[in-house]
């Protein structure tokens, strides 16, 4: 790979992103993007975030989030206020998961109906992938993934418990993910590569979550070392 190809990928999906948001502000006067955490899409954010757009008609927020108070490091809505509502993005409307950190079946409710208020098809999916397959808090071998994973569940959000990561959390369901306009899979290393290319020749959604949407029209990977 070229000795900039992380940058080089972020410029083409920050490009990619900016072109999706405009047609959904231009067909429908509004646009919706749900974003992941970690380390990968950091510097993607704060590129992002110095764009030119009409980020007053944009509704951000996290496809899943650790189930813990505001500003606490380890919540992905920390993250996104940090390094994406900033700059030009920070007239944007953040819509966040968590709002009773300390009971999560009550803030699954809270956050359904807050979220329920963006018009769907949600317009953007930035997803990315952990090396055990799972992706926004799809973990496989957790307390809620039959549900989370189940095509017939028509819910916008599931909580999961992971059996190997801390915390309780609340991710979008595996159909809300499936019914957005453009899901973009952002990941680096060929660690995750090769966890990508297992996932995609088995047809375990619930070993592999990431699979799952892997061979969908709208799905598109964005991946280099």
């Amino acid at each position: 790979m070229q000795e900039n190809s992380r940058d080089v990928l972020e410029d083409r999906l920050v490009s990619e992103i900016v072109l999706k948001l405009r047609k959904g502000i231009n067909d429908n006067g509004q646009a919706s993007l749900g974003v992941s955490g970690g380390s990968t899409p950091v510097n993607l954010f704060k590129k992002l975030s110095k764009t030119e757009i009409q980020w007053n008609k944009i509704f951000i927020f996290p496809v899943d989030d650790r189930v813990l108070p505001d500003n606490h490091p380890d919540q992905n809505g920390t993250l996104i206020k940090q390094n994406l509502l900033i700059n030009k993005a920070k007239h944007a409307t953040f819509i966040p998961l968590i709002h009773f950190y300390n009971d999560s079946k009550i803030n699954l409710l809270k956050a359904q109906t807050i979220l329920d208020s963006i018009d769907r098809p949600f317009d953007v999916l930035i997803l990315g992938m952990g090396t055990d397959g799972h992706t926004a808090s799809l973990f496989p071998n957790s307390e809620g993934i039959k549900n989370g994973m189940d095509i017939n569940n028509n819910e916008l959000l599931v909580e999961i418990k992971p059996t190997l990561a801390p915390y309780t959390r609340i991710s979008l369901t595996r159909s809300t993910i499936e019914q957005s306009k453009n899901i973009y899979l952002h990941i680096y290393g060929n660690e995750k590569k090769m966890v990508y290319d297992k996932a995609k020749s088995s047809d375990n959604h619930e070993l592999y979550p990431i699979s799952a949407f892997m061979n969908m029209p709208n799905f598109n990977l964005y991946w280099t070392e």
